[in-house]
């Protein structure tokens, strides 16, 4: 029951039903249409989660994804922000390796709860034999792909953005088995550039290169979703998952030099998990009640003025999901008592209803009279609560006679 109340909370939120649909934070989107967290700093924020990855595929090659989100008193939004960590992406002839990122949407609620304890590596959202079937599929795919296809020059700009959605397409094709049970079947597909998300994040067509706006000065802007200004929107985007695959793979442009041995795969699975002091708490997705006293994990450095809607101080009370999920058992069981009860009383009254038939003598003279009383009751009548019909005198002797029988004189005729 507290599974389907919260299901249902997240299904009927505005961040929900377009959520992975988000538009994407490079001019390549002419629908793009700004964040407010543009050019300014995650203190900005009311909730930030950052995953740090090392590949291991070279030098300073640390990479870092974060998520935001944030409310005001116009909209709810959640961003999705990559840092390169330092190396130059742009720099297409001294990285040595190309860099593709996949989306992994349609995840289940159930794999959503579990991810709520994830430290970003997707062990808790997915499993371990998941996320390796996954990197694994991934660097395979990755390797047939340069294997069969040779290197173009680097006048088609084109070629690493089809790369990385071939990667994509070949993976949604061959999902791993081991992982298809964290996925809603229906919604679940693998994309790896536009219009759709995912895509390059080095060459021509870098999105990094194409991002419209950057965060700390170092991290660029690649998805943001809008919602309405309310707590379920708030609840939902602290709550949703991003599940990624960041590709390391050789470069397909000719003139560019390869520095990779093989392709690698790393999953990440980001949640904005950090709440800015000041900022609404957010309940657990947990399926326990919420205690009166919440814990909140704040970033450094506090924050003395906040702006923000998503705050402490703007929040009415509501009852949260155990709460709610009591008062729709206890409603039930009420209801079954009720139904129950009146089916009992129901049929205890026909028991002790007379017979059809039956006749009920009013007293001993209506008797004599050949007179008679029906009565019925109703079952669906109080108890003592009786109809009876008018009380209707049956005569029961002929008509009175007149005269005493006699007999008329007789004529006697004598014969001759």
């Amino acid at each position: 029951m507290r599974r389907t109340v919260l299901s249902a909370i997240i299904l009927a939120s505005p961040v929900a039903s377009q959520i992975n649909f988000g538009v994407p934070g490079s001019e390549g989107s002419a629908s793009y249409s700004g964040s407010k967290l543009c050019n300014g700093t995650s203190t900005q924020a009311n909730s930030t989660g950052t995953v740090s990855l090392s590949p291991s595929i070279g030098p300073n090659d640390s990479i870092s994804w974060a998520t935001t989100a944030y409310q005001d008193g116009n909209n709810t939004e959640l961003s999705l922000w990559f840092s390169p960590g330092g190396k130059n992406y742009s720099d297409h002839f001294s990285l040595g390796y190309d860099v593709c990122f996949l989306w992994l949407k349609g995840l289940s609620l159930d794999a959503m709860v579990r991810g709520q304890s994830d430290s970003g590596r997707c062990l808790s959202t997915l499993d371990q034999t998941c996320s390796t079937d996954l990197a694994q599929l991934t660097v395979q795919k990755s390797t047939d792909l340069d294997q069969r296809q040779s290197r173009s020059a680097s006048a088609i700009s084109n070629i690493l953005s089809d790369r990385c959605a071939q990667i994509a397409s070949q993976i949604n094709q061959e999902f791993p088995a081991s992982c298809k049970r964290y996925f809603d079947a229906p919604k679940f597909t693998v994309t790896g550039g536009l219009p759709q998300l995912g895509g390059p994040l080095t060459g021509p067509e870098s999105l990094l290169d194409r991002a419209r706006c950057q965060l700390n000065e170092s991290y660029s802007l690649l998805w943001t979703q809008f919602g309405d200004p309310n707590n379920v929107t708030w609840y939902t985007a602290n709550w949703w998952l991003t599940p990624l695959v960041t590709a390391f793979i050789p470069i397909a442009d000719l003139d560019r030099p390869i520095t990779i041995g093989e392709p690698k795969a790393v999953l990440t699975c980001l949640r904005a998990n950090v709440l800015r002091a000041g900022s609404l708490s957010v309940p657990p997705l947990d399926f326990t009640p919420q205690s009166s006293s919440s814990t909140e994990t704040s970033t450094s450095g506090s924050e003395s003025n906040v702006t923000s809607s998503a705050t402490s101080k703007n929040v009415t009370k509501s009852l949260g999901a155990g709460s709610i999920a009591g008062i729709v058992i206890a409603a039930v069981l009420i209801l079954a008592l009720i139904t129950g009860w009146f089916t009992w009383s129901a049929r205890r009254k026909r028991s002790l209803a007379p017979r059809a038939g039956h006749t009920v003598w009013k007293n001993a003279e209506a008797r004599d009279n050949c007179v008679q009383v029906s009565e019925l009751e109703s079952p669906l009548r109080l108890k003592g609560s009786v109809i009876s019909e008018m009380d209707t005198p049956r005569y029961c002797s002929e008509l009175a006679t007149l005269k005493d029988p006699a007999e008329l004189p007789a004529q006697l005729h004598a014969r001759f």
